[in-house]
């Protein structure tokens, strides 16, 4: 586990999978999507909606973090 810390203070023990999570950075870029990782990787090739992301996706990075493409919606 990457985040040991924060995943003790989540309820369940971290980021909840299978269920809409949102995210409320005051600053973007500082690493939402490596937060995630864990819990975006372990849905394989099933699909995975990101709604509305601050920035443009760009596939060389999450290709780099896990994320197979053709799941991204």
């Amino acid at each position: 586990m990457r985040y040991v810390s924060l995943s003790a203070e989540l309820s369940g023990g971290g980021w909840p999978v299978g269920a809409l999570i949102e995210l409320l950075p005051q600053r973007f870029g500082n690493g939402e999507l490596g937060l995630l990782q864990p819990a975006l990787v372990s849905f394989g090739k099933r699909p995975i909606a990101l709604i509305e992301p601050p920035h443009p996706l760009n596939g060389t990075g999450l290709a780099s973090i896990g994320l197979p493409l053709g799941s991204i919606v």
